[in-house]
């Protein structure tokens, strides 16, 4: 799938300025007034949505937000996608939102390397996160978001569908050393997965 057409794709669904716009290359003149004002919408809604992508993707920053997914404990059964900030040339710099938090600066000296305004650089990468995986949302309703809980189902599907997402639009993804090989990802997230056509398959 081309870059950005998964994002126009939920813009295009949630917004009807987009369909007002696209109905009405096909309208009569009688229409030109609405549909300039359709545009208008469209420009603003593009605009707003798309700058935080651009931002990452133009390497305007020396870091960007990263998600860690982290595995549960043997006591535990969810999984935990923990965030943090991310070397932009480096992956295994890394950065837990908690010492972010801790860290109400412009800019912050960190194990040598500075680092230009920490929680604005962090809330803009989860903002752009959260339109992309609506899972993550709830969690930005707290004052200092670190991490959300994923079912072992929604783990795999994070996996599956969402790191590749997440990575195409500029942000990190860690996954744990266990997790590195792609075969076999949902019998290691404790899902089984029954046959439910020859070509098909059903997790469970």
């Amino acid at each position: 799938m081309p870059r950005y057409e998964h994002q126009l794709a939920i813009i295009y669904q949630g917004n009807l300025s987009v369909r007002e716009w696209l109905e009405g290359l096909s309208a009569t003149d009688s229409n030109t007034v609405k549909l300039a004002n359709g545009m208008e919408r469209l420009e603003s809604s593009l605009s707003s949505w798309i700058a935080p992508l651009q931002y990452q993707l133009n390497g305007q920053s020396l870091f960007h937000t990263c998600f860690y997914l982290d595995p549960p404990t043997p006591q535990q059964s969810n999984w935990t996608l923990a965030y943090f900030l991310q070397a932009a040339n480096d992956p295994e710099f890394l950065v837990d939102a908690a010492t972010i938090w801790n860290h109400p600066v412009e800019r912050w000296v960190y194990r040598n390397r500075t680092i230009e305004q920490p929680q604005e650089s962090l809330l803009r990468g989860l903002g752009l996160a959260s339109r992309l995986y609506a899972q993550i949302a709830p969690s930005l309703e707290t004052q200092y978001p670190q991490f959300c809980h994923l079912t072992p189902l929604q783990a795999y599907e994070f996996l599956k569908s969402v790191a590749p997402r997440f990575e195409d639009s500029g942000l990190g993804v860690v996954l744990p050393p266990s997790l590195a090989n792609r075969e076999g990802w949902a019998n290691r997230l404790g899902l089984k997965i029954a046959a439910q056509t020859q070509n098909k398959h059903r997790i469970v």
